[in-house]
Formats: C-alpha cells, sequence, structure tokens
C-alpha cells in the first residue's frame, strides 16, 4: 500500500505502468484468495487460485520486462536479436517447466495439476533466469545506474532466489525444513517491497545514456561486482 502511495502521490504510473499494476494486483489477488477461501472449497478455490497465480506470473514478468528494457534501452533500440533475447529465455524456461510437469500426464485432474505447476514454478524459473541475465549484462556491459530500474529488479530477483531455494531444501529435507518453507518467501517478498520502496523514494539520478562500448577494465568490474553483491545482499 505504502507503495503504491508513492506511486500516486509522485505520479509514477505513467512512467512505469506494468510494475504499478503488477503492485495493484499483487494486493487485489490476495484479497481475493483469500475471500475465496471463506466462499470456495476443492475444484472451485483451484480454479481462481490458478487463475490469479496465472496472471500474477504473467504481470511479474512484464514488470521485469520494462525495466529490463528501460536498462538496456540502446541496446533494445538498435538490435533486433536483443529484444527477442527476454521473450526467448521465458518460452525456454516455460517449454522445459511444461516438459517436465506434463510428462506421464494421464486424467484431466492431473493435467490440471500440472498446468498449475508449469505456470507456478516456470515463472519462477524465468524470473530467475531472467534476474540471472540481467546480471551477467550488466556487468559486462555497465549501462548507467538507473535506480528505479534497478530496484525493481532486485526485489524480483529477491524473492524469487529465496521461493527457489525453500522448494528446493523442502523438497530435499522434507518437513524438516517446514519452517523455512513457510516462513521464508514471505519475508523475502517483504524486504522486496522495501527494497523498491526506497528504490522509487530516492531521486532519480540523471545519467547520460551510453552505448555500447568495450569491455571495463578490471577495477570498473571490481566496482560492479561489489555493488550488484550489495545489492543481492
Amino acid at each position: 500500500m505504502a507503495l503504491i502511495y508513492v506511486f500516486l502521490r509522485r505520479h509514477l504510473p505513467r512512467l512505469w505502468p506494468l510494475f504499478f499494476l503488477y503492485c495493484c494486483y499483487s494486493i487485489l489477488a490476495e484479497i481475493a484468495l483469500i475471500m475465496s477461501a471463506f466462499f470456495f472449497t476443492g475444484h472451485t478455490y483451484f480454479l481462481i487460485n490458478f487463475g490469479c497465480q496465472l496472471i500474477y506470473v504473467l504481470l511479474g514478468l512484464l514488470a521485469m520486462n520494462e525495466s529490463f528494457r528501460r536498462t538496456f534501452s540502446v541496446y533494445h533500440a538498435g538490435h533486433r536479436w536483443f529484444r527477442a533475447l527476454f521473450p526467448a529465455v521465458v518460452l525456454v524456461v516455460m517449454a522445459i517447466s511444461a516438459a517436465r510437469w506434463f510428462h506421464n500426464v494421464s486424467s484431466a485432474d492431473e493435467m490440471e495439476w500440472a498446468a498449475f505447476l508449469t505456470f507456478q514454478l516456470g515463472g519462477e524459473y524465468s524470473r530467475a533466469a531472467i534476474f540471472g541475465l540481467f546480471g551477467v549484462l550488466v556487468f559486462f556491459w555497465q549501462p548507467p545506474w538507473q535506480q528505479r530500474a534497478f530496484a525493481i529488479m532486485k526485489g524480483f530477483g529477491l524473492f524469487t532466489i529465496v521461493g527457489m531455494l525453500a522448494n528446493l531444501l523442502r523438497s530435499d529435507f522434507g518437513t524438516k525444513m517446514n519452517h523455512f518453507f513457510s516462513y521464508a518467501p514471505p519475508v523475502a517478498y517483504i524486504v522486496a517491497c522495501f527494497i523498491w520502496l526506497g528504490g522509487f523514494l530516492a531521486p532519480e539520478p540523471e545519467m547520460p545514456v551510453r552505448g555500447p562500448g568495450p569491455l571495463v577494465n578490471v577495477a570498473e568490474l571490481r566496482e560492479l561486482l561489489e555493488r550488484l553483491t550489495r545489492a543481492i545482499r
């Protein structure tokens, strides 16, 4: 709610429409799921949850793409292959996820569950892949620092990686990791919200747009790596 208030107070929705839509939807979706839990059960609640998660994944990826394009605007405008990079990564990850979960599906119920896992976990893996790609491109191309775009990507990267870690630990160690599985992802999402809030409360530094150049020297690489390390922490 605080982030939406900052957006409206500073007239930011027109500058970051997809991320603003994601923030608004995340609140509405939680309210819808809580109300649905009281009024619906079984298959009906599953379908409502499935629909909410599907829209949630799509809006999250669109918000990341908004920051991705803003950060690499020069490359995005000048290279056709670069414009296809983001959707290509998402499609490949989603295809791998679909192949994993639709393997040996034999009933309609299993089909629905496989579709749910494909989009939920596939969306999680896609966000992680995009965050990794973003970090690699920033490391080598060193685009101008953009406070808000980087904050959005850091927030998504944080709660996505923690969520994947929670799923991995629970699958490996079972119920021993139930507490971490239950509490770590929500806490990580709250921290991500603070990262986003800090990014949009701070003034956007004015930096000139630069085109692609040669590889940076060792000192510049070290400085950027330290910056990214601090951001991930």
